[in-house]
């Protein structure tokens, strides 16, 4: 799967040290997932080193054989 960030994606991926790899860990097998569609996206979830690790993705998902990331966060 063809991966493409926002720039705010990268920012905040550059803030909270949250790296590719561990970004396509998530997209390539999510634990969870929850739309939201007043955004258009779609917030995938998945545990990564211990810690859940959140991903935005543009609404639908998936799409196909690519996926742009809006945004990630480490979650409780």
């Amino acid at each position: 799967m063809a991966t493409m960030y926002t720039s705010h994606a990268r920012s905040r991926m550059a803030q909270r040290r949250i790296t590719e790899v561990q970004v396509e860990l998530v997209l390539n097998k999510p634990e969870g997932m929850v739309d939201d569609p007043d955004e258009r996206s779609v917030r995938l979830t998945k545990q990564v080193n211990g810690q859940l690790l959140k991903v935005w993705v543009v609404a639908p998902w998936p799409q196909g054989d690519r996926a742009v990331v809006k945004s990630v966060a480490w979650g409780n």
